[in-house]
């Protein structure tokens, strides 16, 4: 293990705490307002209430709310620096096995599963529980809890297999990049060292690679994108959507066309209220506006990696980095591919982007980097005791005077019981006798303690 990332420790973890929630407050506002612009022409087509849309994106809002505030007021984070984590990794399995058998299939992607009425994507909270579950056993692997075997397998069941699978049965390559990046910061602020990491990456870069080559849709729009193959050829949705996307932001120019007046909302973008509302905020708000939804995401990400840094423990400081990360990587992933700077992969931009699972999801990482900063509040004893411990090579360790002792006159006269069996020129002259140690009971009778070591001779 590597030396991890530290702070000054002058940050003070109240301002972070606010200014985190205050900017998950302000993009979580404006995504129900582009929401509600966006999501009532489609509603109108398909014969809904023009609210709809806006109505269920706000009662996720008060949901995936009251589970950040619960996580940030009255949940620590060391919570689940224990075993209880395994009961989330089950039942991320359970999850991904139900969406394998009987997942609901929307746009040729088969990653929703139903309970009951509800419908929602077990890979958005999947993605918290790999962090977690990472933590844990780096941390219980530098504790000596788990020797390097059972850390890697550990981490091959619980996190290896899970994405594994997520991409096989799923299809979701987007979702296993999201997860890489925020286990590899969470490893960072762990304290791996920097050549694992990057030997790491290089094999997942390289099974990445495999993978887009290896299917024929994600190797059309990656040969669309770098201009090696006609934009009517290969995924034409795709291509279309990215066009159109493009025009679409670009005709906000600087300040935008106002609010409510998108002509690329009216059908003409696809999936406009969710993975592509961010060109929508670029018609509506011009670059400025999608200026500042950069700037609010840039900000989150700054203060939860201090928060992070700062932290005294080393899960702590995993937990609020990884998820942070994940967090602001999904919201430029999904810019990227809104831009063309990178191919299409079906990401929400988080708080913005309809839907009930991305914005819970959203909701509930932004509880746990306040919960993380709200456990550093609080004096870490442990640490100041560590610092007050010192280490004696040999002998007692030195005991502190009940009294301090004053310069004593040469006319001093010692009393008779401490004189006694001393020579008669030494309590003559007033100074102390060059004796042994004096027991307990002496150096109370003689009302002063001196440190030992230091008697005058």
């Amino acid at each position: 293990m590597a030396g991890r990332l530290t702070t000054s420790g002058n940050e003070n973890p109240a301002v972070l705490q606010a200014i985190v929630a205050g900017c998950a407050a302000a993009l979580m506002l404006t995504g129900l307002v582009m929401i509600y612009s966006t999501g009532s022409i489609e509603a109108i087509s398909l014969d809904w209430s023009p609210e709809k849309y806006f109505l269920n994106q706000l009662v996720f809002a008060v949901i995936g709310t009251g589970l950040a505030l619960a996580l940030w007021l009255f949940v620590p984070y060391r919570v689940w620096n224990t075993r209880l984590i395994y009961v989330g990794i089950l039942i991320v399995w359970l999850c991904f096995i139900g969406v394998a058998l009987t997942g609901e299939g929307i746009l040729g992607a088969r990653r929703w599963l139903d309970i009951g009425p509800f419908r929602f994507q077990p890979s958005e909270f999947a993605k918290i529980a790999f962090i977690m579950v990472t933590a844990y056993l780096v941390c219980r692997y530098q504790d000596g809890s788990l020797s390097l075997a059972k850390a890697a397998g550990g981490a091959a069941l619980c996190v290896a297999a899970p994405l594994a699978m997520l991409l096989v049965t799923q299809s979701d390559l987007g979702t296993s990049v999201i997860c890489v990046v925020g286990i590899g910061v969470a490893l960072l602020f762990g304290g791996v060292r920097l050549r694992w990491l990057f030997g790491g990456l290089g094999v997942l870069l390289a099974l990445g690679a495999v993978a887009i080559l290896a299917t024929p849709y994600r190797r059309a729009r990656l040969f669309q994108m770098l201009g090696l193959m006609p934009s009517d050829a290969g995924d034409g949705a795709a291509s279309y959507q990215l066009t159109q996307s493009l025009y679409t932001f670009a005709d906000g120019g600087l300040l935008g066309v106002g609010l409510g007046n998108s002509k690329g909302k009216f059908q003409y973008l696809p999936e406009a209220e969710t993975d592509f509302i961010f060109s929508i905020v670029g018609e509506e708000l011009g670059f400025a506006g999608a200026l500042v939804i950069i700037v609010l995401f840039l900000v989150i990400l700054a203060c939860a990696l201090k928060i992070a840094a700062s932290c005294p423990d080393p899960f702590g400081r995993m937990l609020a980095g990884g998820c942070a990360a994940m967090l602001v990587f999904q919201a430029f992933l999904n810019i990227a591919c809104v831009i063309g700077i990178v191919p299409t992969t079906g990401k929400p931009l988080p708080f913005l982007s309809y839907g009930g699972s991305s914005l819970m999801s959203s909701l509930v990482v932004i509880g746990i980097i306040l919960s993380v900063a709200k456990g550093s509040e609080a004096p870490d004893v442990h640490r100041e005791r560590q610092q007050n411990l010192r280490v004696v090579s040999h002998g007692e360790p030195y005991v502190p005077p009940r009294s301090q002792c004053h310069a004593v006159d040469q006319g001093f006269s010692a009393s008779a019981g401490y004189a006694s069996g001393r020579s008669g020129a030494a309590a003559s002259h007033g100074r102390y006798a060059a004796a042994a140690r004096p027991s307990s009971s002496r150096r109370e009778s003689f009302g002063v303690q001196r440190p030992y070591g230091r008697s005058r001779r």
